[in-house]
């Protein structure tokens, strides 16, 4: 039991950088992407700790084999919920309490109504490991469920934004117009403008090619010498001291 115990604490030691590492990879596909790079972080995350999951069931024959896949499969759920969590601030300014609020409360909800379906009262004849594989199987079934979640201003994982709906109006929309004449509004409103970071950038201008960048510097370099070489025109200047004196 003290082996176990010790083993165990493994899938726990992993949150204290795993979290962490969900929602700087979230912050750096939005960095290209916008939401749309946050929400396939997402998805990518827990897909992972899906095909994990059954992986480690599947292995249960194997200490050694069974350890090494608990090590990775905690990091993979760790950072599926770092990278839930990146997403979460920016369903609702209004509500932001009540969605975080229902997102924790689902989270442990979730825990209990898996553990009493595959391995608890519900399911009292299945082995242990083939519940771990039906796990596994359900966070993959829960994954393919993230297309669907669609923000308006800037779109989906496979859908665009919605034609005409900015951050403003999305968020400043949860407001009744007695409320936003109240100005109950302004701090929505101000969120809205920070959220455009979320909109997808456009991707940068490739460099210019080497050897173009030599032939503009030669030119330029060209062009210059051939102005400090210049000679006078014929009929141009003030005429040779010899024949300005000799000219009565």
């Amino acid at each position: 039991m003290t082996a176990a115990g010790a083993l165990g604490s493994v899938f726990g030691l992993m949150n204290l950088f795993s979290r962490l590492c969900g929602g700087l990879l979230s912050d750096r596909a939005a960095a290209r992407f916008g939401m749309r790079g946050r929400l396939w972080a997402l998805w990518g995350a827990q897909a992972a700790a899906g095909g994990l999951c059954i992986l480690l069931g599947s292995l249960h024959t194997s200490l050694g084999a069974t350890m090494a896949v608990m090590s990775i499969f905690s990091i993979a759920v760790q950072a599926a919920c770092g990278a839930l969590y990146a997403v979460v601030p920016f369903v609702s300014r209004r509500s932001a309490g009540l969605v975080s609020g229902l997102v924790a409360a689902a989270g442990t909800g979730g825990s209990a109504i898996s553990q009493a379906v595959f391995f608890g009262s519900l399911s009292p004849a299945m082995p242990t490991e083939e519940g771990i594989m039906w796990l596994g199987a359900a966070i993959l079934v829960a994954s393919c469920l993230l297309p669907a979640l669609h923000f308006p201003p800037w779109g989906s994982m496979l859908r665009p934004p919605a034609p005409g709906v900015s951050e403003e109006l999305y968020y400043v929309g949860e407001f009744s117009p007695d409320e936003r004449a109240r100005g109950l509004h302004t701090e929505a409103l101000k969120f809205s403008f920070e959220t455009r970071s979320q909109r997808m950038r456009p991707p940068a201008p490739p460099p210019p090619a080497p050897w173009r960048a030599s032939l503009d510097v030669s030119a330029g370099g060209g062009s210059r010498g051939g102005q400090r070489r210049r000679a006078p025109s014929a009929g141009g200047g003030a005429p040779p001291p010899a024949a300005a004196a000799a000219d009565p």
